[in-house]
């Protein structure tokens, strides 16, 4: 596998992350949060079997020729 030369990141160092953050570079390792820790709602998208699997067929995959199945086949 091909390194890329350089790697941007934006992160906020508040006190309670700058320990983390410098831990990672000085060790190369990247932090990931699990799923139930990430803060935004649109990090990820899941098929969940419940009622949010319809509306995002109808508004994000079935108008750009996909499904929610498809989508989750690629992950």
């Amino acid at each position: 596998m091909n390194k890329p030369k350089l790697i941007y990141r934006f992160r906020a160092l508040e006190d309670h992350l700058l320990e983390r953050e410098l831990d990672a570079l000085s060790k190369s390792y990247l932090y990931a949060p699990t799923f139930q820790q990430m803060n935004d709602p649109m990090e990820a998208f899941y098929e969940t079997g419940g009622g949010a699997d319809p509306l995002l067929n109808a508004t994000l995959f079935i108008p750009n020729g996909q499904n929610i199945k498809n989508f989750y086949e690629i992950l």
